[in-house]
């Protein structure tokens, strides 16, 4: 019964895979997102009287740069798999 399922978890792999491909191209929209948010935050015209706090802005930064560092990673990783 092991081996079907194994055999049955390959094949699903195999069926699927384009679609880790295009999550690692995903990968990059969210940081993309997230700094325009940041920016937007910023803006007195766009938030009014809104003071966001610089601790916040300052863990955004870093979290964003996270994202992009990961995204990148990750499409660096997928992109020989694609001429397989």
């Amino acid at each position: 019964m092991k081996y079907l399922e194994l055999i049955a978890c390959r094949s699903h792999q195999q069926h699927f895979r384009p679609f880790g491909r295009v999550g690692a191209l995903n990968g990059l929209i969210l940081p993309i997102s997230f700094v325009a948010m940041l920016v937007a935050s910023c803006h007195p015209r766009i938030v009014g009287s809104y003071g966001h706090a610089r601790w916040l802005t300052a863990a955004g930064v870093f979290v964003t740069v996270t994202m992009a560092v990961m995204g990148v990673w990750s499409i660096w990783k997928e992109i020989p798999l694609l001429f397989r």
